[in-house]
């Protein structure tokens, strides 16, 4: 991570005449929506130019922040104490549902928490029309896995065991995770409908407990697996990182992010 910071602060120095360039990096949960953001953006404001960073998660978001390597941050997280305290700011802009995905061709639309915890067990191993069920797991330090194991006791001990069993791959990045489930048509992993529609998967999200993974059950609070997306920057942001900030708050980044499954956070002044 010390490197990955590293050679982007190299980068931005050298690039400091380039007063439009706008760096934006983290989480991979929202690269593929940050891309059609910079494009709507660039539309209305030909004057810069966005760059949105492979995944850095984020932690190394806010940490290239921090360091002045990027303009602007993505994070899955509020700031630790420790991270504000360093000056860096944080502006939540729109939450996602984290789902349990699948490949668009499973026929299967949905589970229990129960049935969960058996799949993660061994104790389920094929799906109703009898395919082998193929788990991808994150690493137990990920913010998905954290969030799904805060779901049930149970479940939390069912991904400990999942972790232990041979041929259980374990992905880093959600675009990873996405490359799994994608090839394994009867795979099943944690994701979010903010990388399925952002990135154009060939996944869907399946309903748990019989509730829809919607936005309009995450404005409700009737589904559980909620995910928050923070805009993190430093001191003194640039004019051209402020201008994409503000235009985050317009209609058109509205649409951008309602049409990639994002229930957007805060009005839409700066229009």
């Amino acid at each position: 991570m010390r490197l990955i910071i590293t050679v982007l602060l190299a980068l931005s120095v050298a690039g400091e005449s380039l007063a439009g360039m706008i760096r934006v990096g983290g989480t991979g949960s929202d690269l593929g929506t940050m891309k059609q953001l910079a494009v709507a953006f660039q539309v209305a404001h030909p004057e810069h130019t966005v760059e949105v960073l492979p995944s850095l998660g984020s932690s190394g978001g806010i940490k290239a922040a921090l360091a002045g390597a990027i303009d602007i941050g993505l994070a899955a997280r509020p700031l630790a104490e420790a991270e504000r305290s360093g000056g860096a700011r944080e502006i939540a802009y729109a939450k996602t549902p984290l789902v349990l995905a699948t490949a668009r061709d499973n026929p299967e639309q949905g589970l229990t928490t129960r049935q969960l915890v058996e799949i993660f067990n061994g104790q389920r191993l094929r799906w109703a029309d009898g395919n082998l069920i193929r788990l991808v797991m994150r690493d137990a330090g990920d913010s998905d896995s954290l969030a799904l194991a805060a779901l049930d006791s149970a479940l939390a001990a069912a991904m400990e065991n999942a972790r232990g069993r041979r041929g259980v791959p374990v992905a880093f990045t959600d675009q990873e995770a996405a490359d799994h489930l994608e090839k394994l048509v009867w795979g099943i992993g944690p994701s979010s409908l903010s990388v399925i529609l952002g990135e154009e998967r060939a996944l869907k999200a399946l309903w748990l407990d019989g509730v829809a993974p919607s936005l309009e059950n995450v404005a409700s609070g009737a589904y559980p697996l909620v995910k928050t997306f923070y805009l993190i920057i430093g001191r003194q942001p640039s004019e051209a990182a402020a201008a994409f900030i503000n235009f985050l708050r317009s209609a058109a980044a509205r649409s951008v992010l309602e049409r990639t499954g994002h229930l957007v956070l805060g009005g839409e002044a700066g229009r």
